[in-house]
């Protein structure tokens, strides 16, 4: 699980500190469009996110603190 939820007050919360995992709904903290990870870094702290758009299925990697659950 993520270390942050945006779901009380708008302020990230701690859920549990063994952070995401393949197959998590995610989003950006400041929003974005759902994604979904597909690959997690512990070491380095990067997750692989993927989503879909009018060019088809795209990949990224971003930092963990940058990304929150998806009700």
């Amino acid at each position: 699980m993520n270390a942050y939820s945006p779901w009380f007050n708008g302020d990230p919360i701690a859920i549990d500190s063994t952070g995401f995992e393949v197959g998590d709904a995610v989003e950006l903290l400041t929003g974005s469009p759902p994604m979904i990870v597909t690959d997690v870094c512990d070491d380095c702290g990067e997750v692989t996110v993927c989503w879909y758009d009018h060019n088809g299925i795209q990949f990224y990697g971003l930092p963990a603190e940058v990304l929150v659950y998806v009700e």
